[in-house]
């Protein structure tokens, strides 16, 4: 949880400007909207905001699907994986 207290309180534009800038920064570095909420002292309904003012495209709920297929895997069973066969 942050140590910034969550009130309610009037966001000047310079202020919000910062804001958008550092959850833009947040984000675009793998954030989750609610980490940034959490971290700005902002609700998540204003960090999703802020987000899509900075010209973000916010990610589906609950991340990539993917497999990491890049950390330790060599070639040869990253081709394996991709093709369907065991090894």
């Amino acid at each position: 949880m942050s140590n910034r207290p969550r009130e309610h309180t009037c966001t000047t534009p310079a202020v919000r400007a910062a804001l958008r800038q550092e959850a833009k920064a947040a984000y675009e570095q793998g954030a989750s909207v609610r980490s940034i909420a959490d971290g700005l002292g902002r609700s998540y309904g204003y960090t999703h905001h802020l987000l899509t003012e900075a010209g973000i495209a916010v990610r589906s709920r609950g991340g990539s699907r993917q497999p990491d297929t890049s950390s330790s895997l060599t070639t040869l069973t990253r081709d394996a994986l991709h093709s369907g066969k065991e090894h």
